[in-house]
């Protein structure tokens, strides 16, 4: 009997589902279509939990929400104060609020400010590259506290909470990454909603990127807007890196890592850290913070506008010059320097191997014709060599902890030295200058210190 009703029971339940309509609340309640979140969020990198600060005019409220790298989850809503005039900022001094998608580049304290400002202020980056793009205007929006007991719609344009829902806040921003969005009101949608258009965008800029490779200026420029010029006075000087590469600094890739894609109206705007590496060499470089601003032309996305955050991963200090260049610059140093490094570590294994082998011709050529110790000049110091080699049966010389560092055409290789015979056997800190001599390094100088 129990039997008959449990299934009589998952058969009501199966037939409730098939023949339901796929918007029912039966189908919203289990969640199948995933849970509504704001239209803004398109997609975000899956790493270290993010944070959006959103600001609805309409309803003068502002969200908290955060991203875990699986799902977006509403962490504080309240009350805010926009500018005293409804509508979209167009021009400075029009006490309207603009909105977009922002971020903070600057954080101020209560003792910086007038008393107006509460316990502190957060600046926008309004206007970016996006509102000059559209011919909006003004300046010094910023996020802030109040000083006094906040009303709807009471700023000259700033975006102003409580006190203490600031110091709440500023736990969660991050300055150039933290963003601020400011709609009129909130429209919800279901979560991947826009996986098509996130995938098309990171297409998008994985296409700029192989252009910058290996491509034309053309071919770079045919993704962006006819409207829109980007800043390419660094591309002759990139080319000719290109062209002129060493075989160890053939470029193998431009990156993008951590790509960051929200929806405001019409527009799109993508961040992301931007990367560059050598075929030769696994470490990559860090060339800044890039953000695109993007518009569907027939459904193909296109470039309208960006600009670039120029901060390291280290620190907001702004980058000297292109950061393209700069970084590669910065990689052709570390490769050089591996790849001379890696010749060093070579010379030194090799001259090891040369004196436990008693082998003077070889252990010869690691030595510059500069080469001194002491009184003796090269050619007394094999003599010398020769003649104790001459006294053992064996000789064996390992090195541990070696340790090098490059300055001024020259470099000091430090390491533990042990040496062992069938008649003598020590142990010291072995300190070697090497210098390059006929494209070579070669041992310089000698030090010894018996432990």
């Amino acid at each position: 009997m129990f039997r008959f009703i449990r299934l009589h029971l998952i058969g009501l339940l199966l037939l409730h589902f098939l023949f339901s309509p796929i918007c029912s609340d039966a189908f919203a309640d289990i969640n199948f279509l995933g849970k509504k979140i704001p239209d803004i969020f398109v997609s975000a990198p899956e790493k270290d939990t993010s944070y959006f600060i959103l600001v609805e005019k309409n309803s003068q409220t502002l969200y908290l929400y955060s991203y875990d790298g699986s799902s977006y989850e509403q962490i504080l809503n309240t009350r805010c104060s926009t500018g005293k005039v409804k509508g979209a900022k167009v021009f400075q001094g029009d006490q309207k609020t603009p909105e977009g998608i922002y971020f903070f580049d600057h954080k101020y304290e209560a003792k910086q400010l007038a008393a107006i400002y509460g316990d502190g202020a957060f600046s926008m980056d309004f206007p970016n590259s996006l509102d000059r793009f559209l011919q909006i205007g003004g300046s010094s929006i910023w996020l802030h506290g109040a000083n006094k007991e906040i009303k709807p719609r009471d700023s000259n344009g700033c975006v102003v909470v409580d006190n203490n829902i600031l110091g709440k806040l500023k736990k969660y921003i991050t300055l150039k990454d933290t963003p601020i969005i400011v709609v009129d009101e909130i429209n919800y949608i279901r979560e991947n909603s826009y996986k098509k258009e996130a995938k098309k965008i990171a297409t998008l800029i994985s296409k700029t990127n192989k252009a910058i490779e290996s491509g034309t200026y053309q071919n770079y420029l045919s993704f962006y807007s006819p409207d829109f010029l980007p800043d390419i006075t660094w591309w002759s000087e990139w080319v000719s890196y290109r062209k002129n590469s060493k075989k160890n600094e053939i470029l193998n890739s431009v990156q993008q890592d951590d790509i960051l894609i929200l929806k405001h109206k019409d527009f799109y705007i993508a961040v992301f850290d931007k990367y560059i590496k050598f075929k030769n060499n696994s470490e990559r470089i860090y060339t800044g913070k890039e953000k695109k601003f993007i518009k569907f032309d027939c459904k193909k996305p296109i470039i309208i506008s960006e600009e670039s955050l120029e901060i390291t991963k280290s620190s907001t200090e702004t980058k000297k010059g292109p950061a393209l260049i700069t970084a590669y610059k910065k990689l052709i140093r570390k490769t050089s320097q591996q790849t001379e490094m890696a010749a060093v570590k070579e010379r030194i294994d090799f001259w090891l191997e040369a004196w436990s082998a008693k082998d003077i011709n070889s252990y010869a050529k690691c030595y510059s014709e500069k080469f001194k110790f002491g009184d003796m000049n090269r050619k007394a110091w094999l003599k010398n060599k020769q003649r104790i080699n001459k006294q053992y049966k064996f000789i064996q010389v390992t090195a541990e902890n070696i340790k090098s560092a490059i300055k001024n055409n020259q470099c000091i290789v430090t390491f533990m030295q042990k040496y062992k015979s069938d008649a003598y056997q020590a142990k010291g800190i072995k300190t070697i200058t090497l210098i390059r001599e006929n494209n070579e390094w070669k041992i310089y100088r000698e030090g010894w210190r018996k432990l």
